[in-house]
């Protein structure tokens, strides 16, 4: 009767071949990593991430996120690593980041703090975010449609 899994010999290391393939995948992945940090190479560090990737090395994939988020400021090319790296805080951070962004475009006038998003440091992002301005809607409160705010002292009378 054949087997019905498939089983990897062990080195004399006791690692399976798998394991040990995936360890030179992985130390590869961090030497292109690491000339393409001081070469400045877009393309060896692309090629690292797809080793991790392949590999699921999740220290790989967080260094290579932040590369993205920190050094290059591209928080969408990052959050996608950190989401396969389950980095929780990191994508809530990026997350923080961009209702902060959002809310500082649509209410830029009246904003207190007129920041850009990309000077927020870290500490920035785990304090709490202002409290957005309540949004007053007029109400028709007569015959002749004069709008009021909602809080005003008129009386609604219905028709």
């Amino acid at each position: 009767m054949e087997h019905c899994c498939k089983y990897t010999a062990l080195t004399n290391k006791g690692l399976s071949v798998e394991t040990k393939e995936r360890i030179q995948q992985i130390r590869e992945g961090n030497r292109l990593f690491n000339e393409g940090i001081s070469e400045s190479s877009d393309e060896k560090i692309y090629k690292a991430k797809e080793i991790y990737v392949h590999t699921h090395y999740i220290d790989g994939l967080l260094r290579t996120a932040d590369y993205y988020y920190y050094d290059k400021r591209l928080p969408l090319m990052a959050i996608s690593l950190y989401k396969q790296a389950r980095a929780k805080e990191k994508i809530s951070e990026i997350h923080q980041r961009m209702i902060f962004a959002l809310r500082q475009w649509i209410h830029e006038d009246d904003a207190p703090d007129n920041r850009s998003p990309a000077s927020l440091t870290t500490r920035d992002a785990h304090t709490p975010l202002p409290e957005p301005s309540p949004t007053t809607l007029p109400v028709s409160t007569n015959k002749n449609n004069i709008l009021q705010e909602p809080n005003s002292t008129a009386k609604i009378t219905e028709k």
